[in-house]
């Protein structure tokens, strides 16, 4: 491990240098805010291993409105933070407005162009909130997993079997713990797994004896 001049930790290993595209693009996207987490307004230590990419417009809508040109503009150094990751993690899936652009502590001239991506995204937001809503209403606005009430804005949206495309017909929405933990699942295989109704959680994630 080596501490360079501008003071971050860079280990020189060969695995390194084939992520430091990767790297550079999170010291870049640290650099532009000065190191403050734009959810907790606190500094986050020179260590990159540490952050969390934050996409502050969700990468969740390029994902359901597979738009080349959408992912490009979600995926910019315009739309990304680097933020702590217990932040990232406590964070609601809420869609972001103007008003909480506006609060950001950062340069006006970030907010500005946080801004013009924002109104250029919006009616794709609405296409993405109708898909998440109509699946939020169809679940009776319970998670799919545990059965828990559940916000839509504290909902996830996910497939229901990760062997189809993302649509209406294949979503789910799922409280932050279980859709975790769905995560997981579907890094061990093609499809989530489907929820056994007599092991409804009485809590979200916890399951019943």
């Amino acid at each position: 491990t080596i501490n360079n001049a501008d003071g971050f930790l860079r280990r020189t290993s060969f695995a390194d240098r084939i992520m430091s595209k990767s790297l550079n693009l999170k010291i870049k996207t640290y650099e532009k805010t000065q190191g403050i987490c734009i959810i907790c307004r606190k500094m986050i230590e020179k260590q990159p291993a540490h952050w969390s990419l934050e996409h502050f417009l969700p990468r969740a809508v390029y994902k359901w409105l597979p738009v080349p040109e959408l992912e490009a503009r979600l995926e910019s150094l315009v739309n990304l933070f680097v933020v702590h990751k217990h932040c990232n993690l406590a964070k609601d899936s809420h869609l972001p407005n103007v008003t909480q652009i506006r609060r950001l502590p950062v340069p006006a001239h970030i907010k500005d162009e946080l801004e013009a991506l924002y109104w250029w995204t919006k009616p794709y937001f609405a296409q993405y909130t109708a898909i998440k809503q109509s699946t939020w209403d169809r679940q009776n606005r319970q998670c799919a997993f545990c059965s828990r009430n559940i916000t839509l804005a504290r909902a996830t949206l996910r497939r229901r079997d990760n062997q189809f495309a993302r649509s209406r017909d294949n979503a789910m929405c799922l409280c932050l713990p279980c859709s975790v933990r769905a995560h997981h699942a579907c890094t061990r295989t093609n499809a989530h797994p489907i929820p056994d109704r007599r092991r409804q959680s009485t809590r979200c994630g916890e399951s019943q004896g």
